[in-house]
């Protein structure tokens, strides 16, 4: 068990460790890896942003992302199909500021909700999205190489599928040099790794 200090996140990584402890989940490991996505990966003035509110807030997107999916059920010839939705949440001094969740485009072939973009500078901390029943149950490599930072500065992606209306949350932390972990859940309370 790991017990970090008192700085940001400092209280929410020591209580992660006690349900780990208690549970054998995976918390601790992904409180660091948040702690470590803020520290080290961005640099930006986010240090002071919870590392519970930023998983909490992947957690609730990404099942809701998931669910809203799951409700927007399409028909074409082919048979039936979802359109994707998606969020972002940004820095709002030390808290979170969300902005969607947004409909994607009616496509079965290519599948995919932009995540909203606020163009006054600030960088998303954390963009979720959902994949339709014709989309795989885990993230695809392009969402990995985006939330890396491939199209910018790098941000946490969570990712609910519509096959479970989001009940299992995908989180994926990018940890530099294009790397990064997978953790999921289905209760918000324990985190386990991989997709």
């Amino acid at each position: 068990m790991v017990l970090q200090g008192h700085g940001p996140g400092g209280v929410g990584q020591i209580m992660a460790a006690i349900y780990q402890q208690q549970a054998g989940n995976d918390n601790a490991k992904l409180y660091g890896a948040v702690d470590g996505f803020k520290n080290r990966v961005r640099k930006d003035g986010i240090a002071g942003i919870g590392s519970e509110e930023i998983v909490n807030a992947a957690f609730d997107d990404g099942r809701e992302a998931g669910q809203k999916t799951a409700d927007d059920l399409r028909r074409d010839s082919k048979g039936y199909y979802n359109i994707e939705h998606a969020s972002s949440e940004y820095p709002e001094g030390k808290h979170l500021g969300k902005d969607g969740p947004v409909r994607g485009a009616n496509s079965r072939y290519s599948p995919h909700a932009d995540l909203p973009y606020r163009t006054d500078g600030t960088h998303r901390v954390v963009g979720s999205h959902g994949h339709g029943i014709q989309s795989e149950k885990g993230h695809a490599k392009e969402d990995v190489r985006v939330a890396n930072g491939r199209q910018g500065t790098p941000f946490i992606s969570s990712l609910g599928h519509a096959g479970d209306r989001g009940h299992r949350v995908i989180i994926y932390v990018p940890t530099g040099g294009g790397r990064g972990e997978f953790f999921h859940s289905t209760d918000r309370r324990n985190y386990y790794s991989g997709e």
